[in-house]
């Protein structure tokens, strides 16, 4: 195409407007460029919050959680430690009482008891 002619049709693009086409066209583009990424951002920062929350409920649900195995640990080991035996099958059951107990940071007075129970003289068929 011959220069004279890519002239023509700039001087007709700019004799319709054409600069203040293409600047709208450049800054419509950039606007909705700058609302798609204002719209993530706020996405992002909602699911943050969201992940938040969900990480301080678990925590909660695993100290109530802890609590109770807590109060179940210390009245198990209360009784066996009163009767002053156990039996195998006690100690198996209260493995299952201590394990996710401890799994889940329980320690102290839990644990001591746990420690004191086995101690105590085991007895079988009682």
């Amino acid at each position: 195409m011959d220069l004279s002619v890519i002239s023509e049709y700039v001087r007709i693009f700019s004799g319709l407007g054409g600069v203040a086409v293409l600047t709208w066209i450049v800054r419509t583009v950039n606007k909705r460029v700058k609302d798609h990424q204002e719209l993530r951002a706020e996405q992002q920062q909602i699911k943050r919050k969201e992940l938040d929350d969900l990480h301080s409920r678990d925590n909660l649900l695993a100290d109530g959680l802890r609590g109770i195995q807590h109060h179940d640990l210390y009245l198990t080991c209360t009784h066996y430690l009163e009767r002053g035996w156990v039996t195998t099958a006690d100690l198996d059951d209260l493995e299952y009482l201590y394990k996710p107990y401890k799994a889940l940071g329980g320690n102290g007075t839990g644990q001591m008891l746990y420690n004191r129970v086995h101690q105590l003289k085991i007895k079988e068929g009682e």
